[in-house]
């Protein structure tokens, strides 16, 4: 069937059989959802956990907030029933008349958890809610105006140092979107995208979580390899950081290049 996905959509359309335990996350999800809203409508939400719907949970005015969408806060649902929603192609995983989870990733019958972004709508648009103060009871208000079960606090997974990836904090991040830090680059793993080497070092491995000292005889403009000081020329400073300090050989001697 054709849905709107800019609407909001009856809760009354959920199947009686879903049932979802929601657990609750923290992910920086920025661009990874194939469909963006530009809002942040929610921050500093307070729930008690025992509130009807998230909008009734003391938060900051509507739309005021000191967020980015890598910071948008999220849910996670261990499925305790095949009856779950998935529209292919909004990424919409669950949702009800106020809120929806989305996910960038398609879901399959094998799997027991999916997870996404919490968006609410207001004022006629879908927006997201910031991390900042969001906890496992504002996840368990959630999961009831969702028509969904309680929920409990999850650690979203994270790329380790030496790659990265443009998923970082998503909680459905899979394996393969770790990416191996390119030579010439250092990767701090996390949300950091990789980094160029500092003038004074080098890398020329891949997968480095940091770049390593210039070594003597050499120069470093941040590369992914020293550079020899020229023949007729040699350098005893480590950490260099341009041939500026590779000096002329001295008289009675010669230099190949690099160190004496």
């Amino acid at each position: 069937f054709d849905v709107n996905v800019n609407m909001p959509i009856s809760r009354s359309a959920l199947s009686p059989g879903m049932y979802i335990t929601f657990l609750f996350f923290i992910l920086g999800c920025s661009s990874i959802y194939a469909q963006q809203v530009s809002k942040i409508w929610m921050s500093q939400v307070e729930c008690s956990g025992n509130e009807a719907a998230l909008e009734s949970c003391p938060f900051a005015t509507w739309g005021i907030h000191e967020c980015v969408h890598k910071e948008d806060a999220g849910l996670c649902c261990t499925i305790s029933s095949a009856d779950y929603v998935n529209m292919t192609g909004s990424n919409i995983i669950a949702w009800s008349s106020s809120l929806r989870v989305m996910s960038r990733h398609d879901i399959s019958q094998s799997q027991s958890t999916i997870c996404g972004r919490i968006e609410i709508f207001h004022d006629g648009e879908w927006g997201t809610i910031c991390n900042d103060g969001w906890d496992s009871f504002d996840a368990r208000v959630a999961c009831r105006e969702l028509n969904q079960s309680d929920g409990s606090n999850y650690i979203t997974p994270s790329c380790p140092s030496g790659t990265y990836s443009t998923y970082v904090n998503s909680p459905d991040l899979a394996e393969g979107d770790c990416i191996i830090c390119p030579a010439g680059k250092y990767c701090t793993g996390g949300a950091n995208p990789p980094r160029d080497c500092a003038a004074g070092s080098f890398s020329n491995f891949s997968g480095l979580s940091q770049c390593e000292q210039c070594p003597v005889g050499y120069f470093c403009m941040g590369s992914a390899a020293p550079q020899p000081c020229l023949p007729g020329t040699y350098s005893l400073a480590q950490g260099a950081r341009s041939n500026a300090t590779c000096v002329a050989c001295p008289r009675g001697a010669y230099c190949v290049g690099g160190s004496p």
